[in-house]
């Protein structure tokens, strides 16, 4: 796996072990859409979505 960047903040996620990230799989308008998030972008986008944010 080559770095990439969070698709929120932008922060440069190097491939694993170096770095850990989330993976979202969604469904959007246009069909499937898969995003790399920071671990923190992860968490937050987590929250949200428990309603605690």
């Amino acid at each position: 796996m080559r770095p990439h960047d969070c698709t929120r903040c932008g922060r440069t996620l190097d491939p694993p072990p170096s770095s850990t990230y989330a993976v979202v799989d969604v469904l959007d308008a246009e069909g499937d859409l898969s995003v790399l998030l920071c671990r923190k972008c992860g968490e937050e986008l987590r929250r949200f979505l428990a309603g605690e944010a």
